[in-house]
């Protein structure tokens, strides 16, 4: 059985961002590297990430074009515009307020591949 972790309003349009900041990637991409720094956690389905990866587009946060994948396959390539950037860093310091305080230990994971502390807060 799967554990399902609900997230707050924003939470996954903050997430594609900071995957898209290190390089730019396909959808299927952008759900991989959620999955691994999250050791799992959240498991972001194609129902909720393409509607987002679109929001996010005509916001003018990301910007595609058709290319091929690593497979050699057809595939949509986004990647963060310097609008982006900017609404990513404004957003991750409001984010940073709703992290639990007081009530719990918060602790900031760490990308596994790369080092970096996540932004996203979690209670243990």
């Amino acid at each position: 059985m799967a554990t399902t972790i609900p997230l707050v309003r924003g939470t996954l349009d903050l997430l594609i961002v900071r995957a898209l900041r290190w390089e730019p990637t396909h959808g299927t991409g952008v759900a991989t590297w959620i999955r691994y720094v999250t050791a799992g956690a959240l498991d972001v389905d194609e129902g909720s990430l393409y509607p987002a990866l679109q929001r996010l587009e005509r916001r003018g946060l990301l910007e595609s074009e058709w290319s091929r994948s690593d497979h050699n396959r057809r595939a949509r390539i986004y990647q963060v515009t310097a609008a982006g950037r900017e609404w990513y860093w404004r957003e991750q310091d409001d984010y940073a307020v709703l992290a639990p305080r007081g009530t719990g230990k918060t602790r900031r994971p760490r990308c596994r591949s790369c080092g970096d502390l996540i932004d996203f807060g979690a209670t243990v």
